[in-house]
């Protein structure tokens, strides 16, 4: 260890060292082992963010995995109007493929009635009761200028029928009109300022459109109420309102068959087809397989695979040119998440008695780096040309071999296979369905059967809509590849799948660090200490030294100088 220091003949002065500085110099030395710490722990948090973008791009691939799995959507349909001003049109999946002419002839509408005008809201008009009655108008003779029916008028009663009192509290234009309206009876009461002599009509409408919801009001009581309110159209002098605006129905003629409906939205005439109706005139209602919905799905699930697939390769791959791995190069959990996938996208599904079995056969294909394209031409051509198989490729489902037996809905413990149906009991008109699948009684309920749980069908749920009973047929169970996807992505997302053992493996690694690191930090604190405390002592002994050998100097110097 060099002291500095100086001398001279004449006795210099040697100054002491710098601990300080020497000490700080040795701990350089000794803190190594701790950066070389910090270094890994560095290299383990970036391999835990990796994770982190693993684990994101799974949820996504399995956020479009989910989407594809989907019974329904292969099975939605779509629906368009030619001319969507004349009506507009919606669907279900129970709505049959094909076209249908519509033509609309009157649109369905509320009955609306006046009153004559009043000078203000707030004069006392009279007491007494409304009767509100309900039901149909027949009459061939209507004046639209007055308002008025004529003779021979008929009204059916519906037998709903509601009165309100109107007193001392709410006699009033204003008054009636808000006891009317808090009734709650099925008629908007409102008032309607017409810039005349006496502008305030009282105006009630029916809340239901339709010619069966028209009213008549019938009233006891003060004079001057019936005169403003009471209306019989089968009688042309207590017509003391005016109509203005008939209860009628909508008219339609739907492929030639005439349809008269209360309403504007009608539900009932194409099964699972919606119209909504806007004006008079004519229109083409078509009912087609929704493929957009399909198209985007399978689209999605690529995209989705794709995204993944670059995540890995980006943490797993080899630089030649800056001769680097990837953050999580040689991490065999990271391969086998990549293998399995690829392994089971690359397997026919098993258990299908169609045509299509496989990725390849709808468009889609893995590359040579593990990539995914999909052919557009391909899949329109699969769906078009294989319509009815299309989903299985995709999703879980089941296909009776029986056109009037429907495929309800499966569960995780359903085995692929192809179940035998025999049906005892058909469940219609109230009853409870009965029978077997694989030969073991299914339960069941309305018109329903559900696999028994020890067999190979459990959870298996099919819908008989008619027939015969005894044997009828098969029904025949898969797993697409969006059912199995979601499976296996479920594994590796789990709390103990291989992700999340990933990731905890890698945190326990920076704990164990930490846990070195404060040992380290420790030794490290009591070793400069020990440095600190051996160079003070011994600047103090050199101190001494120096000390001694300036008294030695002096007493030489004395002695030779007495000599002389």
């Amino acid at each position: 260890m060099a002291v500095s220091g100086t001398s001279s003949s004449s006795g210099g002065t040697a100054s002491a060292i710098d601990v300080a500085s020497i000490v700080s110099q040795l701990m350089q030395v000794e803190q190594q082992p701790l950066t070389a710490l910090n270094t890994k722990e560095a290299a383990y948090q970036a391999k835990i963010t990796a994770w982190g973008s693993i684990k994101g791009a799974i949820s996504t691939f399995q956020t479009a995995v989910a989407d594809l799995n989907d019974p329904g959507k292969f099975s939605s349909n779509a629906a368009t109007s030619t001319d969507t001003s004349v009506l507009g049109v919606s669907t279900s999946a129970s709505a049959a493929i094909g076209t249908h002419s519509v033509e609309v002839t009157a649109l369905a509408q509320a009955q609306k009635l006046e009153a004559t005008g009043k000078a203000d809201t707030t004069t006392a008009i009279g007491s007494g009761t409304l009767t509100i009655d309900f039901g149909t108008i027949t009459s061939a003779t209507f004046d639209p200028v007055t308002g008025k029916y004529g003779v021979g008028t008929t009204f059916v009663s519906n037998n709903t029928s509601e009165t309100i009192t109107i007193d001392s509290s709410n006699n009033t234009l204003a008054g009636i009109r808000d006891a009317i309206n808090n009734a709650q009876i099925g008629v908007t009461a409102s008032i309607v300022n017409d810039g005349g002599a006496n502008p305030y009509r009282l105006v009630l409408s029916s809340n239901t459109s339709g010619k069966a919801n028209s009213m008549t009001i019938s009233v006891s009581g003060d004079q001057a109420l019936s005169d403003l309110l009471g209306y019989d159209p089968t009688h042309t002098n207590t017509q003391n309102m005016s109509q203005i605006a008939i209860g009628q129905n909508a008219e339609l003629t739907v492929d030639g068959v005439f349809v008269s409906k209360a309403t504007n939205q009608v539900t009932d005439v194409l099964d699972g087809v919606t119209l909504n109706l806007h004006k008079a005139g004519t229109a083409s209602v078509s009912v087609a397989r929704d493929l957009t919905s399909i198209k985007t799905s399978v689209q999605s699930f690529v995209t989705a695979f794709n995204d993944l697939n670059k995540t890995i390769a980006d943490l797993t791959a080899y630089n030649a040119s800056t001769k680097k791995g990837g953050v999580l190069i040689g991490d065999s959990r990271v391969r086998v998440i990549q293998s399995q996938i690829s392994n089971m996208l690359a397997t026919p599904i098993d258990g299908l008695n169609g045509t299509l079995t496989s990725m390849f056969q709808v468009g889609v294909t893995m590359q040579k780096d593990g990539s995914m394209t999909l052919n557009p031409i391909k899949l329109q051509s699969a769906i078009d040309t294989y319509p009815n198989d299309i989903a299985a490729i995709f999703t879980s489902i089941g296909k009776p071999s029986d056109s009037q037996i429907s495929f309800v809905s499966s569960t995780a413990s359903t085995l692929t296979g192809i179940y035998a149906l025999n049906v005892t009991n058909l469940g219609l008109n109230g009853g409870t369905a009965a029978g077997s699948l694989d030969g073991v009684a299914a339960d069941g309920s309305g018109q329903t059967l559900a696999g028994a749980v020890t067999t190979g069908a459990s959870g298996l749920k099919i819908q008989i809509n008619g027939g015969s009973t005894g044997d009828r047929g098969t029904v025949s169970f898969s797993r697409g590849y969006a059912d199995r996807l979601s499976t296996l992505l479920d594994s590796f997302l789990a709390t103990d799948g291989m992700v999340a053992s990933g990731i905890s493996s890698l945190n326990q690694s920076v704990r164990n660090i930490s846990t070195q690191r404060d040992t380290l930090t420790q030794r490290l604190a009591d070793k400069q200490a020990q440095y600190t405390k051996q160079f003070s002592a011994l600047n103090v002994m050199l101190s001494s030294m120096q000390s001694t050998s300036d008294a030695l100097a002096q007493q030489l110097a004395a002695l030779s100088n007495s000599t002389k």
